[in-house]
């Protein structure tokens, strides 16, 4: 039996419906989750973050991290533990928010503070550390690698 014309485009045609409602269902069913909550809140405060950023940069020394293990050892700068700052740290897993992780700021006496990253995603992760000494904010921000 020979088909004729008017088949062929009612085939080609359904074809072309039940691929778009496959990728209708499918594009659906894909988890998307937004980069922070309330990312609204955060664009309005990114001045701030910038002159915070900028007001890291002048201290003596850079916020370094060494990992050891399940350990991840950060050294703040020696004016924070002079200046009794008060803060957080913040592990930012770009892959999934479900695995973030916040710490209170507590430096120890060489002014640095042990981080357990035992239960956190290994790859690649985001370091915040916010901060604030004599009512001036400090904000620093680097990738760090959890293996």
């Amino acid at each position: 039996m020979k088909m004729n014309w008017g088949w062929k485009l009612a085939l080609l045609y359904s074809a072309f419906v039940l691929g778009i409602m496959f990728m209708v269902i499918k594009a659906r069913s894909e988890k998307v989750e937004l980069v922070v909550p309330d990312y609204y809140n955060q664009e309005l405060q990114y001045e701030k973050r910038l002159e915070a950023t900028r007001n890291a940069q002048e201290l003596s020394a850079m916020v370094q991290t060494i990992q050891m293990n399940d350990i991840l050892k950060v050294t703040m700068p020696t004016e924070c533990m002079e200046q009794n700052a008060k803060g957080s740290m913040k592990l930012y897993c770009p892959a999934d928010m479900k695995f973030d992780k916040t710490f209170d700021l507590n430096l120890d006496s060489l002014s640095s503070q042990e981080l357990n990253v035992s239960d956190v995603k290994k790859g690649i992760n985001i370091l915040k550390v916010q901060w604030s000494m004599n009512g001036k904010e400090y904000y620093k921000e680097q990738a760090v690698y959890i293996n």
